[in-house]
């Protein structure tokens, strides 16, 4: 039970953030390149790789491995977020 209701608050929240991401970048009306959009979809898959390394505790480490090449992924390519 504890564990069905965190992944449906959490898809929801995830679902709700980038239903907004998407509506507030193409409602601004620029043209934005391919690599200003990684950032965003790192930062949105990284809850639900936290979500399968938790439902699947064996892999844990490859979990842990892919979170942080999200973050670091997500990171680099701050710099093309428009300003």
């Amino acid at each position: 039970m504890k564990f069905s209701l965190l992944v449906i608050i959490t898809l929801i929240i995830i679902s709700a953030s980038a239903y907004l991401t998407i509506r507030n970048r193409l409602a601004s009306g620029r043209n934005y390149s391919k690599k200003s959009w990684v950032t965003p979809v790192a930062l949105h898959l990284a809850p639900v790789v936290a979500l399968i390394s938790y439902a699947y505790e064996g892999i844990g480490g490859l979990g842990f491995l892919i979170l942080g090449l999200l973050f670091i992924v997500s990171a680099y390519y701050t710099k093309e977020l428009p300003k």
